[in-house]
C-alpha cells in the first residue's frame, strides 16, 4: 500500500521531514558489508548514522555531520531534500521510513515504531560501527 497525500502534505509544509529526516532499513540497502556501507556513504551525501545503543542510518538533516548522536537529533532539522515543493526524492525513491510514514491532518506517524527500527539494525551493529570509523 502507497502511504502518500501530496495535498495534505503540502498544506502542512513538511511538519515531518523538518522535525526529523527518514529512517531507513536494512533491506534499504543491496550490499550490508562494510565495503557496501561504505560505497554507499561515499556516493550519498544525505546519509547519517544515528549513533543509538543500536546505531541505524538516516537521511541528514541540513545541519548533521555524518555520524549524530542520539540528542543532537532531537533538535529540529529539516531534511537536507526537503525544498519547498517538498521531497526531492519521488515515493518509490524514498528509503523505507519514508514510504511508511502515514500522512494525517492531526500529524503525521510512522507505521513502524522505534524498537522494530532498531530490531532491525541490531544484527548489523558491528558493520555500521566499522563504517562510523570511516567516516
Amino acid at each position: 500500500m502507497k502511504y502518500e497525500n501530496q495535498s495534505l502534505c503540502k498544506a502542512c509544509g513538511g511538519y515531518c521531514c523538518i522535525n526529523c529526516p527518514c529512517f531507513f532499513m536494512p533491506e534499504d540497502f543491496p550490499d550490508l558489508t562494510l565495503e557496501g556501507l561504505l560505497k554507499e556513504f561515499r556516493e550519498k551525501d544525505y546519509l547519517c548514522i544515528i549513533a543509538n545503543d543500536v546505531p541505524y542510518i538516516s537521511m541528514r538533516a541540513t545541519n548533521w555531520k555524518r555520524i549524530v548522536q542520539l540528542f543532537e537529533k532531537r533538535i529540529t532539522n529539516p531534511c537536507m531534500l526537503l525544498t519547498s515543493t517538498g521531497c526531492t526524492f519521488s515515493y518509490d525513491e524514498r528509503p523505507t521510513g519514508g514510504k511508511l510514514l502515514i500522512p494525517s491532518s492531526h500529524g503525521c506517524y510512522s507505521k513502524l515504531d522505534a524498537i522494530s527500527i532498531f530490531q532491525a539494525w541490531a544484527p548489523y551493529t558491528e558493520v555500521l560501527l566499522q563504517v562510523m570509523t570511516h567516516l
